[in-house]
């Protein structure tokens, strides 16, 4: 089965094309960026999307999934000819779309609400083409390889090298990261299983790594695990109380 690759200039895109060499008939990683990739797509200007051959192929997408669903859909109203030989969908979303619903400020319930859409959206668009549609959740991502990092973990450490003192509320949901290569097992598992069983499922799929800690001891294992020499070793976390912090 081919694969088109979206976000595959992302941490988690790198991981997918290091973990599948040899194990699909081909991926063909899209992006935007002519001087990276030779397929090119801009998934704000559908227009631009072309087919690679005629054979069979499924989306593996680490781009933000309201990207992705506004596209797909575009293409399926305006010229549905280039998804008759789509067999699936996979596509990150995040955890968000169900913890930040009840939060108390309006930028995450906005966050949860456009995730949200944005996977009904994907669904509804597998169901219309009678193909399966596999939306995979993850927490906090994080991980380093080559040339690409995460935009979680890596800017909590460039914080933390470049002030002496952060700042950090004494009670904070619990966190449960996941490694690139971690969520891309995942995404290779389901496409296995989907290609060995051949049946159409669409469904949502909440997925964290291996441990659960609150943010406070995220970022002290975060510290631990540091070279002595790393500046973000003598950084100070100060707890403080939630209402004073907030």
């Amino acid at each position: 089965m081919n694969i088109y690759l979206f976000g595959s200039t992302t941490l988690s895109g790198k991981a997918f094309i290091n973990f599948n060499k040899n194990k699909f008939d081909k991926i063909y990683p899209f992006s935007r960026r002519k001087s990276v990739s030779k397929y090119y797509i801009d998934l704000k200007s559908p227009e631009s999307f072309s087919l690679v051959d005629n054979q069979h192929y499924v989306i593996v997408s680490f781009v933000p999934i309201w990207d992705l669903s506004d596209f797909l859909k575009y293409i399926l109203d305006f010229n549905k000819d280039k998804l008759k030989n789509l067999k699936g969908i996979y596509a990150c979303s995040s955890t968000s779309a169900q913890t930040k619903r009840f939060e108390s400020n309006l930028f995450d319930k906005n966050l949860s609400i456009k995730l949200l859409d944005s996977e009904n959206k994907l669904i509804k668009i597998a169901e219309e083409l009678g193909i399966s549609c596999h939306i995979i959740r993850p927490t906090l991502i994080y991980g380093s390889i080559d040339n690409y990092k995460d935009k979680n973990i890596s800017k909590i450490l460039k914080i933390m090298r470049t002030l002496r003192i952060i700042m950090i509320p004494d009670t904070s949901g619990l966190r449960q990261p996941i490694h690139a290569n971690q969520l891309v097992e995942v995404i290779y598992y389901l496409l296995k299983k989907s290609y060995e069983e051949n049946k159409t499922n669409r469904n949502i799929i909440s997925v964290g790594g291996d441990i659960i800690l609150n943010y406070k001891d995220m970022i002290e294992k975060l510290k631990s695990s540091l070279y002595e020499n790393d500046k973000a070793k003598n950084c100070l976390i100060l707890i403080i109380p939630n209402r004073l912090f907030f």
